[in-house]
């Protein structure tokens, strides 16, 4: 049922038909990039990678979305079709996993499960990055905090490497603005990273 609200809150949403943007913000841009191609990793999941915008800029990258109208654009696509909460991998196979505004949707629950399972898929002492929409009344989406981080932190056993900050997009057009005109989010994210 969720799954089916956000296809719905997505998909037929104008795209721009211009390269994704891998580097609306600047802390995970090309930094970013360079820092995960330096891990040499066998394995990077983008879990909700939307139009895959790091595809081709990080090696060795699956990009996993929920979204049907992905599937039919040439140009813009993930590499799996898969709900977060069922990922078809293995335990402890992936160096990385990306979650960026996907770990967004639902309740507890739904984000615990979505959590569970990103961390099963991940190797001991890989890396998790995290991105989530604060500060959004949305009946689909989780309002996350900074206090809500450290406790998912706390329950599922995890260890900061980047402490969760506030980070906020990059493009000025959206900055004097304030908001995402798309569905009216804020351009306000939080991030961090843990290692497993």
């Amino acid at each position: 049922m969720l799954n089916d609200e956000l296809r719905k809150l997505f998909n037929g949403k104008r795209r721009r038909r211009n390269h994704p943007k891998w580097n609306k913000y600047a802390t995970t841009g090309k930094k970013f990039i360079k820092e995960i191609n330096k891990l040499n990793c066998n394995l990077v999941l983008d879990l909700g990678c939307g139009q895959n915008p790091y595809k081709g800029h990080i090696n060795n990258l699956i990009g996993i979305d929920i979204l049907d109208d992905v599937l039919h654009d040439p140009l813009f696509y993930q590499d799996m079709y898969c709900d977060i909460k069922n990922l078809p991998f293995k335990d402890n196979v992936a160096d990385v996993v990306i979650a960026f505004g996907s770990i967004n949707f639902g309740d507890d629950e739904v984000i615990d499960s979505q959590f569970r399972e990103a961390i099963r898929v991940l190797k001991e002492g890989g890396r998790f990055y995290f991105r989530g929409i604060p500060n959004f009344e949305h009946k689909l989406y989780y309002n996350w905090t900074i206090e809500k981080v450290i406790e998912k932190t706390e329950k599922f056993n995890l260890e900061f490497f980047i402490e969760p900050q506030t980070i906020y997009k990059t493009n000025r057009k959206e900055e004097l603005s304030g908001f995402d005109i798309r569905i009216g989010r804020t351009n306000e994210r939080i991030y961090c990273a843990w290692i497993k």
